[in-house]
């Protein structure tokens, strides 16, 4: 089986769901990382059954611009030249309508950080793609 590839950089953030992936689907069935090059690497060298990524994140010493959503952005489009079919949702704490238009344009899902249930949110779209 695949794993989930988790790109975040709030890594606090991230524990609840990753120890909930580790519960539900077993022990190393995600790669998490906060670095950005790392996450293309990964995606470069390894199956991925689905993807999480964050929109806002740090300067990577290989990305080329310095607005953190246009960032987000170019990740998205990189990933999908990667991995075109490759199932991703943006996890990300971004609202403005532009952006989550971008994000759908891609053929990504929008999930914000600040709704109610996204984790739970987050956990239903890596069940339904880690086929549980």
């Amino acid at each position: 089986m695949s794993k989930i590839l988790i790109f975040d950089d709030e890594p606090t953030r991230i524990v609840p769901i990753t120890d909930r992936v580790d519960f539900e689907f077993g022990n190393n069935m995600y790669f998490y990382t906060p670095i950005y090059s790392s996450a293309i690497e990964y995606l470069r060298n390894n199956e991925v059954s689905c993807m999480s990524l964050d929109m806002i994140f740090p300067k990577d010493t290989n990305m080329k611009y310095d607005s953190s959503l246009i960032m987000g952005l170019n990740a998205l489009r990189e990933i999908r030249d990667i991995k075109p079919n490759l199932p991703i949702i943006c996890y990300t704490i971004v609202e403005e309508i532009e952006a989550i238009n971008e994000i759908q344009k891609y053929n990504a899902k929008y999930l914000g950080k600040n709704f109610k249930n996204s984790f739970y949110s987050l956990l239903e779209f890596f069940r339904a793609h880690q086929g549980k």
